[in-house]
């Protein structure tokens, strides 16, 4: 899931320089980072999250785990 820093008109992001690049998302470019969620499957309720982890918005999402 996408996590937008900056609005299109602010090229050079601020906030969490560290962990934010541009990144592209269902045809829009943007400024951030992502959150990648990884669950496990229970019978009768809800997901449970294994693993969650934030990455910069360049990362590849097939090469995160």
């Amino acid at each position: 899931m996408p996590v937008i820093t900056c609005g299109s008109k602010n090229r050079t992001g601020i906030v969490a320089t560290e962990i934010t690049t541009k990144g592209y998302c269902s045809s829009m470019y943007y400024y951030g980072c992502k959150i990648h969620t990884l669950a496990s499957l229970r019978k009768g309720t809800i997901s449970f999250p294994e693993s969650i982890m934030v990455t910069p918005a360049q990362d590849n999402d097939l090469t995160v785990f």
